[in-house]
């Protein structure tokens, strides 16, 4: 009799514990859709050791991880063994994001036309669409690129990215080729060990610096808020990326520069 109450007791335990994993893996969740970022990673930190496993919480442990190639490792784990998850989508959304801040181009699209062939009903089917005619513009191709931003405001409904490609399509006449030059580096001389990032806005309310992220944090890899003190005051920096390559963060600052209009600087970490 004692043994079959232990067994029992074990067994309310095991449920008990079940049942908090997937409360804790379901409020993870809710807070991603509802973009309450901030919640997100503070509550990613509480999780419990058992849970890392889980795909949601390898998919947000990728998307708040520091080291673009940590993160890169979480995000292949989700794409090659929960295929039918929610999330795998996403994890090569992302993984395409890396490569597209890199300046491989060519690899971004190769990611993004296999959700478009893989995923085709995928919730994010248009933030797919509308990177890939990023990337596609970024290579150059600018041309082909107006044509998938017709056929993309033409198809897509109820889409955030649509005013964004009607604005690039608008824009498209002032298009340029990616120049050469050097954008400066803030914070010092370039040094072999450094990080970088590319900053795209500095302000001093923080609701405006978390709005400019909010808008960019599902189109590029690693967006992020950054608290800096100057002469006493304090700013709101919005970073993409993290480079060890100089020449690679050149390049996607020149590239984010030439598209939005929006004068991006090259900082140090």
């Amino acid at each position: 009799m004692r043994i079959v109450k232990l067994v029992l007791l074990a067994g309310s335990l095991f449920i008990s514990v079940a049942l908090s994993q997937q409360q804790n893996i379901a409020l993870l969740e809710n807070l991603y859709r509802e973009n309450r970022l901030d919640e997100l990673e503070s509550q990613l930190q509480q999780v419990d050791a058992i849970d890392l496993k889980d795909p949601s919480v390898l998919y947000f442990r990728g998307l708040f991880e520091k080291d673009a190639q940590k993160a890169l490792i979480y995000y292949n784990q989700v794409r090659t063994e929960y295929k039918q998850h929610p999330y795998a989508a996403e994890a090569l959304l992302r993984i395409a994001q890396y490569y597209y801040s890199m300046g491989d181009y060519k690899d971004a699209r190769i990611y993004l036309s296999s959700i478009l062939s893989n995923y085709p009903d995928t919730p994010i089917k248009d933030r797919t669409q509308y990177l890939l005619c990023q990337s596609i513009y970024a290579q150059g191709k600018q041309d082909s690129a107006r044509i998938f931003l017709q056929a993309f405001i033409e198809n897509v409904r109820n889409s955030p990215y649509i005013d964004l490609a009607v604005a690039d399509l608008e824009t498209s006449q002032l298009w340029r080729k990616p120049v050469k030059e050097q954008l400066p580096v803030q914070g010092g001389e370039a040094g072999e060990k450094e990080l970088y990032s590319v900053q795209i806005g500095a302000f001093s309310v923080l609701k405006n610096a978390r709005t400019v992220r909010d808008k960019f944090f599902k189109v590029y890899q690693h967006v992020q808020v950054i608290e800096k003190k100057v002469d006493g005051k304090v700013y709101y920096a919005v970073w993409i990326g993290s480079y060890d390559d100089l020449k690679a963060a050149r390049k996607f600052a020149q590239s984010f520069s030439n598209q939005y209009g929006i004068d991006a600087k090259i900082v140090k970490r």
